[in-house]
């Protein structure tokens, strides 16, 4: 006689008898299905209750030892013989983790035995990945990164590390809050009480000191072409500079970029993509810009003066007349 047996002739539901033993229906019904899994004092309580029930108990099944099979739907128990990845189960060591997994002797595919517990063995079948004694270690984690969205950010910062350099570190321009110079890598030395220069590259720096700061600026470029340059071409990076072929008038503007410049668009607006391509853009201060009433965007003699040395500037680069300049940009300013 079974649980839904004994309920029916005792004219009460499994749902109730289940209440009155302090269990879940649930578990009623995986006991009487016979399904493994359920701890014992469940089955004397019911063997107290009613003894007329006829079942065996078949023990506990700790969930740790079973597996799913990658080739079919079913779960299989280990057992020597088997293999998961580049290990196969050779035998028992008879060992026992804090939690109650076995521990299995392995031998991996390039010969060497190592001992491995069952849940180690689960999560690689459950996280599709091939275990092993750790030769395979370094092109499973590189093939995880790549295939894991979560780490692609990571495994690009490593491809960007090559040869003790990051090529990511020595093409950025923008520099730190603190530097006074205007340009990344001079700085004014207490010590020496003089400027220095330098930069860190494969994991050395290379700095030298000088009573001018211009002489420091020419080693810093010096460096520059002697060490990044060479890195950035041989990996394909092209170096991060604005194209830019206007003429270079401290103190209103600059050719290029320093401390935290503004880059200003010469002929923006509806033209602004064209300046870009061209190189028609300038460097200001913030003042210059749109900081104050100086500024080239409420002052429109200045606005006038930057388009004209722009437009100089492109007819002489390029080539060009002062008819195909009013073709591209809509009118002439010198």
């Amino acid at each position: 006689m079974n649980i839904q047996e004994w309920c029916d002739n005792k004219g009460i539901t499994v749902s109730n008898f289940a209440k009155q033993l302090g269990m879940n229906q649930s578990t009623l019904t995986r006991i009487n299905q016979g399904v493994r899994g359920t701890s014992k004092t469940n089955y004397e309580k019911i063997k107290a209750a009613a003894p007329e029930i006829e079942f065996e108990y078949t023990g506990k099944q700790h969930k740790s030892y079973w597996v799913k099979d990658p080739n079919n739907s079913r779960y299989n128990y280990m057992k020597p013989g088997q293999k998961y990845g580049s290990l196969t189960i050779l035998e028992d060591t008879g060992m026992r983790r804090k939690s109650g997994q076995k521990v299995w002797l392995c031998k991996c595919e390039c010969g060497n035995l190592v001992e491995r517990s069952s849940d180690v063995i689960m999560y690689s079948v459950k996280g599709n990945y091939t275990i092993s004694c750790g030769c395979k270690k370094t092109s499973d984690v590189g093939k995880r990164e790549l295939e894991n969205p979560k780490r692609k950010r990571k495994a690009r910062k490593q491809m960007g590390f090559v040869e003790g350099t990051m090529l990511v570190g020595i093409n950025r321009k923008n520099m730190n809050k603190n530097n006074k110079s205007g340009i990344r890598g001079v700085y004014w030395s207490n010590r020496e009480k003089k400027w220095g220069a330098g930069i860190e590259f494969q994991r050395k720096i290379i700095r030298r000191f000088f009573k001018t700061k211009e002489e420091a600026i020419e080693y810093r470029k010096y460096l520059e072409q002697q060490y990044f340059d060479p890195m950035l071409k041989k990996y394909g990076r092209e170096k991060n500079v604005e194209k830019c072929i206007m003429p270079d008038n401290p103190p209103k503007w600059r050719n290029e970029r320093f401390g935290r410049s503004h880059r200003h668009e010469v002929f923006f607006g509806r033209n602004r993509k064209k300046s870009i391509e061209d190189g028609l853009v300038v460097f200001l201060t913030p003042e210059m810009h749109n900081m104050s009433d100086q500024g080239v965007h409420f002052n429109r003699s200045f606005d006038l003066e930057l388009k004209k040395a722009g437009q100089k500037a492109w007819m002489e680069y390029y080539g060009k007349t002062q008819e195909e300049f009013i073709n591209k940009y809509g009118r002439n300013y010198l």
